[in-house]
């Protein structure tokens, strides 16, 4: 199941947060913090000036996270 299926809006950015903390093995929060995901979540970026636009995020988070988390964001973005 994508993330996408699993849960809408807020809860997309944290269950990928979690999965990807635990592929990384770190905790979530050297992942993104909870006001990043905040952020994710208002802005809904499309692209890498997007995603750097957002707090707490770099060019090494964008290198890092950039394409898996643009294609969370898309996924869970609804379509008009």
């Amino acid at each position: 199941m994508r993330i996408g299926e699993r849960c809408s809006c807020h809860g997309f950015s944290t269950v990928w947060r979690l999965d990807r903390s635990r592929t990384d093995k770190v905790p979530a929060y050297v992942v993104f913090t909870n006001k990043t995901l905040d952020d994710l979540v208002a802005r809904r970026p499309t692209d890498y000036a997007g995603l750097r636009a957002c707090t707490g995020i770099g060019p090494a988070k964008v290198e890092n996270y950039g394409d898996d988390l643009l294609a969370v964001i898309a996924e869970a973005t609804p379509t008009a």
